[in-house]
């Protein structure tokens, strides 16, 4: 009975196998067309909130930096040309010396003049320095090879080989922007460098208004004579006496009591003499208690000396200077070059 049926539904599916095969097929189909249809769904929704999330993100640094390209171009110049560290000279085995880097503390070989991981410049050994003085004469041993001196001799620092008046020290002995050529007679220090003070007094005021005369063609002739009378000068308006010059001369004449003759008439006239800035009144018959400083100067380049006073002008390897001041205090003299 049971091998009966089993036959039966056998030979039942072999008779309505491809409908049952073409009904799987399309429940198949249908299944995944649900399920398309679900995820896509899915989709729509998940890039709704991806949008989402995307407009509400607000930039942490609105403003960017300008990128700085120099460690990028440092980066290529390292590749183009890449930092050696010489040829290895050493047996197998044999480590060779080394030292720490100044900066990254990396051990590089001893005679590195620039580490090769951080590229920082190593300094130079003790011989090697240009500012190393090996003789003691206070100038530099890179300055003198570069100038053609001895580094090695300390009595050149009192030489002068270009004759200009300043020691090879002594042109070296200044801002070190400003050191000149001691090779080169036109290349020196200030000039006034080589100007020393000697002696500042006092110089008392020795001119005494004795007169006026006036002349047929309507000007006037002053007499003024030295305070001890030993000598006697006749000079007009805008003439020099003893470098002064009479710049201005004012007739006063007033009336006054004379016990003996009653009330008489009296010359007060008045003349102004001036030197650079200043201007002195002397009146007639008076003497004027003024003075005024006097330096002495000494060139030591040729030894040669000046007597100077204020807004006095010299002359020094043809180039003008004006006296400013001078200082009795600090016993000094302020000189301005003339342009």
């Amino acid at each position: 009975m049971s091998v009966f049926i089993l036959r039966s539904l056998v030979e039942g599916l072999k008779a309505y196998y491809d409908k049952l095969l073409a009904f799987a097929s399309l429940a198949g189909l249908l299944v995944s067309l649900v399920y398309l249809g679900n995820m896509l769904g899915n989709i729509q929704d998940m890039q709704r909130n991806f949008d989402n999330v995307i407009e509400r993100q607000r930039p942490q640094h609105p403003e960017l930096a300008i990128l700085d390209e120099k460690p990028l171009k440092k980066m290529a110049e390292m590749l183009d040309s890449p930092v050696t560290t010489g040829e290895w000279v050493r047996d197998m085995f044999v480590p060779e010396t080394r030292v720490w880097c100044v900066d990254c503390k990396r051990p590089i070989p001893i005679n590195a003049k620039q580490c090769p991981f951080c590229l920082k410049d190593q300094p130079l050994d003790a011989n090697e320095r240009y500012d190393r003085d090996l003789d003691h004469d206070g100038m530099w041993d890179g300055w003198e090879v570069e100038h053609g001196l001895d580094p090695s001799n300390p009595r050149d620092a009192f030489e002068d080989p270009d004759g200009d008046g300043f020691t090879n020290a002594e042109e070296f002995n200044i801002e070190e922007s400003a050191r000149t050529d001691p090779k080169d007679p036109n290349s020196f220090p200030p000039i006034e460098a080589k100007l020393k003070v000697m002696e500042i007094k006092a110089d008392q005021f020795d001119l005494k208004f004795k007169g006026a005369v006036k002349l047929p063609d309507g000007s006037v002739k002053f007499q003024i004579n030295l305070k001890r009378g030993e000598k006697t000068y006749f000079v007009r308006l805008n003439e020099d006496v003893r470098g002064f010059k009479v710049v201005k001369y004012t007739n006063i004449v007033v009336e006054v009591q004379d016990s003996s003759v009653g009330r008489r008439k009296e010359d007060r006239s008045e003349i102004v003499l001036q030197r650079g800035d200043k201007q002195v009144p002397l009146r007639l018959g008076e003497e004027k208690p003024w003075s005024e400083l006097v330096a002495k100067l000494e060139f030591s380049v040729d030894r040669s000396e000046y007597i100077v006073k204020a807004d006095s002008v010299i002359t020094l390897k043809g180039n003008e200077y004006r006296v400013l001041k001078i200082d009795t205090d600090n016993q000094s003299v302020v000189l301005e070059r003339k342009s």
